[in-house]
Parts: C-alpha cells; sequence; structure tokens
C-alpha cells in the first residue's frame, strides 16, 4: 500500500492538481484532445513517471539522427504547441536521405482523428511501400 502511494506521489498527471499529482498538461491542444478522448473513453488515463521528464530532457535528437542510415519520415504540423514546429525542421535537416518531411497547418494532435488521421496515414503507407 505505501509503495503505491508512493508511486502514485511520484507521478504526473495529465489535467490534475493537488498535493500528490501536478498537472502535466499546459497548452490548449492538450488539454483539448485529453478531455476529448476521456469523454470518448473513459478508461484512458495518461501518467508520466516523473523519471522520464528527466531522463527526456538528458537526450537531443538532433545529436543523433545524422546516425540513422535508414530511411526517415518526419510528420509535424506548423501550429504544435506541443511540440515546436522548427525542432522537426532541425531533424529533417540533418537528416540523411532518402527522407521526407510532411508538416501541415494543423495542430498536434490533429494527424490522431478524422480525415486528417487517414490523409497522414496514406502518405506513411505510400513511403513504408516505397522503402521498406
Amino acid at each position: 500500500m505505501f509503495n503505491e502511494m508512493v508511486s502514485k506521489a511520484s507521478r504526473l498527471a495529465v489535467l490534475e492538481n493537488n498535493l500528490l499529482r501536478i498537472s502535466a498538461i499546459v497548452d490548449k491542444q492538450s488539454i483539448n484532445f485529453y478531455n476529448s478522448e476521456v469523454f470518448n473513453f473513459p478508461h484512458f488515463d495518461v501518467d508520466i513517471p516523473l523519471l522520464s521528464i528527466e531522463i527526456i530532457t538528458e537526450y537531443f535528437p538532433e545529436d543523433y539522427i545524422s546516425k540513422i542510415k535508414i530511411p526517415i519520415f518526419i510528420v509535424s504540423a506548423k501550429n504544435d504547441t506541443v511540440v515546436p514546429v522548427q525542432e522537426s525542421e532541425i531533424l529533417f535537416e540533418k537528416a540523411n536521405e532518402p527522407k521526407q518531411y510532411h508538416c501541415d497547418g494543423t495542430g498536434h494532435y490533429d494527424v490522431y482523428v478524422g480525415d486528417r488521421l487517414k490523409e497522414i496515414s496514406n502518405k506513411q503507407l505510400e513511403w513504408f511501400n516505397k522503402y521498406l
């Protein structure tokens, strides 16, 4: 029981704020997406261990992408408030050929639903069929 309490206290909740849990999502796109998914899928729950956030900040993909020797397809969104589009542009610039970059005027989560999901999935399938 104690270990479970410590485990819960050491995690970041997505939208809760209380003494044991801190809101990890503060941008409007993430909050809207999460709220719609919780409504559509009541058991949808996302906790991010504090250690994961600490570890993530120790690595810089731009330092490693030039070492990748396989085809790369990068997807980003011009109006992304979660991952700035500039980060994807830097990765694409440093990536080896063959590479492809897809960026549209949507937000971070728009490629996960509806027509945008179908469109980007088709682009990815074309890419995989060409290089796999």
